[in-house]
């Protein structure tokens, strides 16, 4: 396959309608980490009839397989919001933040956090400079320095800045968090 050993890494979306993370076909040993996902409340699909979807796994001439989502954090607003993983295999969570609405479809994550990140000023992204602001981690926020360690990490945050590798891990998200000097 033309798309093994994809990596989707540091990225921040706000209100993207239809799939926030779309997986079609037969995409293998993928990789999806660190990234920051808001979704509103009433955030309808534009597309489609659909609700909007967090995650969607849809086939394209067959389907997914082993892709991992690690360190990610999703704000969810929307009660109508769901993750379609279809029939995708061992797709694998580890780490995640999970907040707001939790649909019966969000993903089991053995190691997932269910707090407030704790952001900046969230909803408050209207371009690319802005939303390293707004999605930035405030001092208490739980995603600080407690997600996985990966191989092959980058070496950059969302805004450019240095990954920091804290004592228990780095931090989840699209932002490493830089405390005020």
């Amino acid at each position: 396959g033309f798309n093994d050993g994809t990596i989707v890494r540091y990225n921040i979306s706000q209100n993207d309608g239809g799939a926030l993370v779309r997986v079609s076909g037969t995409v293998t040993n993928a990789l999806v980490h660190n990234n920051t996902f808001y979704v509103k409340a009433g955030l309808a699909n534009p597309r489609e009839a659909a609700p909007p979807r967090i995650i969607f796994h849809k086939t394209w001439q067959g389907w997914s397989d082993g892709v991992a989502y690690v360190n990610n954090i999703i704000f969810n607003e929307s009660r109508a919001a769901v993750y379609e993983l279809g029939e995708s295999r061992n797709n694998r969570f580890e780490g995640n933040l999970f907040f707001g609405v939790h649909p019966a479809s969000e993903p089991a994550d053995a190691r997932k956090l269910t707090a407030d990140p704790r952001f900046v000023r969230v909803r408050g992204a209207t371009d690319r400079h802005s939303a390293a602001a707004a999605y930035a981690l405030q001092p208490d926020s739980p995603a600080i320095g407690n997600g996985a360690i990966l191989p092959r990490a980058a070496p950059h945050d969302y805004a450019g800045r240095t990954i920091v590798i804290r004592p228990d891990g780095v931090d989840r998200g699209a932002l490493v968090f830089i405390p005020a000097p």
